[in-house]
């Protein structure tokens, strides 16, 4: 019964199993041979060899079955070249469960590639779990996840950039004894929005040449179908766009539009509250208790919250009516975002800008319209266009929960791999 069904079993193509041993430990020595008729060509002339000269073995770990551990043995021979003028006098089949002289079998390392990339795992874990050191695990994995990734990418017609952060930057000293940077604090992570492809390519560090590099380095006919290139407001990411990509529409991600307009309410928050206590907010302050609310978006909020923030505010004197001011921006900028038409794109916008300047005494939200004003071309776009870079962001989430797992990575390249094969 184990030789009719231990191949299928064991995942095996091209050979037989003929017996079966079990350990005390609950292993298995499976034996298998070659499944073939025929003589085997010999690798240097390429003509079928003469007569058997002998049985060797050649034993490797293989993939367990269940919890016990499996090591595979194949009996094969080693054969006589009958070619003359052939200089090899003899040579050994090779059966596709082992290459030669490995010991771990093919099966057992595609599913530690697997066990690494598909169901993240870290790789420590794996190769204790299958008794292999870490490099060879890794391997394993690299061999797979470089195959993969070496392919070209598929055309794209929406393309994000945006970054994340890696870890602590790491500097060598140069021969000179001066600090060299070796590992970026931060990576930047180039997304296929419209498509399915994930994540494209990972550069090290966020400015423009790093990017505009990587984008250089694609052929011309893939940058050319690149209709739309979604950013954060970062002008290191906007100029490599425009230069590599300059017939490409540049949009401005909502998010970080809606983001900078909260983080102006925080900032004139903390300076009202402290103006009328001469302090940080704390619980039991009225305006410290109102703070989530002024992050919400106001169609969520009943109406009795919101009076009570009005209330709340409006009795804190000037420095309270300053982040109403500021509440009333972000959600204009929120009312900018559900436009339709590029009428409603600049009405709105107008509304927004003139209400920062009938407001120009509030140094954070003249800040914030001269950002927006920076970008409104990029923001109109997005609008209309109805890109945002929200693919980019969830990607990055996979990239950090990728580190995590790993307990960090103290090599760029292999953190760049991991995350652009699971990405």
């Amino acid at each position: 019964m184990e030789q009719e069904t231990g191949s299928a079993l064991l995942g095996l193509i091209g050979v037989a199993v003929f017996e079966v041993e079990h350990e005390a430990d609950g292993g298995r020595i499976v034996h298998v041979i070659p499944d073939r008729t025929g003589r085997p060509l010999c690798p240097d002339c390429r003509l079928p060899a003469g007569r058997a000269k002998e049985w060797v073995r050649a034993q490797a770990a293989h993939v367990p079955i269940g919890l016990d551990q499996v090591a595979l043995v194949v009996h094969k021979r080693r054969w006589r070249c009958a070619t003359p003028w052939c200089g090899r006098g003899s040579f050994t089949e090779q059966v596709p469960p082992i290459a030669c002289a490995a010991r771990i079998s093919e099966p057992l390392r595609d599913q530690v590639a697997v066990e690494i990339g598909d169901q993240l795992r870290a790789v420590a874990e794996v190769a204790a779990a299958h008794r292999m050191s870490w490099p060879t695990a890794h391997a394993a994995f690299e061999r797979v996840a470089d195959a993969l990734l070496a392919r070209p990418p598929a055309p794209v017609a929406v393309l994000g950039i945006d970054e994340t952060r890696r870890g602590k930057a790491r500097y060598r000293l140069d021969e000179e004894g001066r600090r060299v940077l070796e590992a970026d604090t931060w990576h930047t992570g180039l997304v296929d929005i419209g498509g399915g492809q994930g994540l494209l390519g990972q550069v090290e560090g966020r400015t423009a040449e790093a990017v505009t590099g990587w984008l250089a380095a694609q052929p011309a006919a893939w940058r050319e179908q690149v209709e739309v290139v979604a950013i954060d407001m970062s002008t290191s990411y906007a100029k490599a766009a425009r230069t590599a990509l300059p017939h490409a529409r540049l949009v401005v991600d909502h998010f970080h539009v809606i983001q900078a307009a909260t983080k102006v309410i925080n900032l004139v928050r903390r300076r009202a509250i402290h103006a009328r206590y001469g302090r940080r907010g704390r619980s039991g302050d009225p305006e410290y208790g109102m703070r989530r609310t002024l992050l919400r978006n106001w169609e969520d909020v009943p109406d009795q919250r919101i009076a009570a923030m009005w209330e709340t505010f409006l009795a804190a004197g000037a420095p309270g009516e300053q982040v109403l001011a500021c509440w009333v921006a972000k959600e204009q900028l929120r009312h900018l975002f559900r436009a339709t038409c590029p009428s409603q794109v600049r009405d709105r916008l107008a509304t927004f800008l003139s209400w920062c300047a009938d407001h120009d005494h509030i140094p954070e939200l003249v800040g914030l319209a001269q950002t927006v004003s920076t970008w409104r071309h990029e923001i109109a776009d997005a609008v209309l266009l109805g890109v945002s870079n929200a693919a980019s962001e969830g990607t990055h989430r996979m990239i950090k929960l990728v580190g995590r797992i790993a307990f960090g990575f103290r090599n760029a390249a292999n953190q760049r791999r991991r995350a652009r094969y699971r990405g």
